[in-house]
């Protein structure tokens, strides 16, 4: 049988490949669709753990004042407690109590209701967040005694995303100091429960050493995020009452 011109030309091409081991489609480089599949599949599993991840910077207090100091009938101390919710806006959208003293409670908490922050943000973009803010009232007395201390419910067991106190001395009132006072001071809470730094973001001259060297002072149950020790940021209250004088009058 004769072949045409294009059968021996075709016949030449896989000679000439079958000899060289190589044509124009082996020297491609081809990769096998079961690699790309599981290539794209890792990838999709990383990106969840990399957004879980993304490192969350706390809401910070923008604006707000001190609660008003109790009445004068009130000579007790006493702690309060509160796991605040921030929206998006940075406003105040629920207060939790987590140890509460009665005394102390109404005006903390209406106090607390107007503060504004600045929101938590994670990748540049404002989220709802939990902020622990927590009040420490000394007893109108030069010093503390554990008689003094106003009756409080024990704290609550809380979820990770704030931290919790769980040692919480108490500010002394400095001898130089005059009237009452209230101090509100901002703690950064390291992984470990220590507090990294302290700064007065609310002022009253003659208490703000007294309250940040005793904010330095406390100790906390850290921050979790994903199971792991975090660092956050937490908000102390401390209330300084002008000791009461009594004057022992001769029969």
């Amino acid at each position: 049988m004769r072949r045409s011109a294009a059968a021996w030309g075709s016949a030449r091409m896989t000679s000439g490949a079958g000899k060289s081991g190589k044509s124009d489609v082996s020297m491609k480089r081809v990769i096998p669709i079961p690699t790309i599949v599981a290539v794209g599949f890792f990838a999709a599993c990383l990106a969840p753990a990399a957004t879980a991840h993304a490192q969350l910077e706390p809401a910070r207090l923008s604006a707000g004042s001190p609660p008003a100091p109790p009445p004068p009938t009130v000579v007790a101390s006493g702690q309060e407690w509160l796991r605040v919710s921030v929206d998006a806006g940075g406003d105040v959208s629920r207060i939790e109590p987590l140890r509460e003293a009665p005394a102390f409670s109404e005006a903390f908490r209406r106090a607390v209701r107007g503060w504004s922050f600045a929101p938590a943000r994670v990748e540049g973009e404002a989220v709802e967040s939990q902020v622990l803010v927590a009040a420490l009232f000394r007893p109108a007395t030069l010093y503390s005694l554990p008689g003094l201390a106003q009756p409080s419910s024990g704290p609550q067991l809380v979820a990770g995303r704030i931290p919790v106190p769980v040692a919480t001395p108490a500010p002394p009132y400095s001898p130089k100091a005059v009237g009452s006072g209230q101090v509100i001071v901002e703690v950064e809470v390291d992984r470990n429960g220590g507090v990294g730094a302290a700064t007065v973001v609310r002022s009253r001259p003659g208490f703000d050493t007294a309250a940040v060297n005793t904010a330095r002072r406390w100790r906390f149950r850290p921050a979790t995020r994903d199971g792991q020790p975090v660092r956050s940021v937490a908000y102390l209250v401390f209330g300084f009452r002008e000791p009461v004088v009594v004057l022992a009058v001769q029969p």
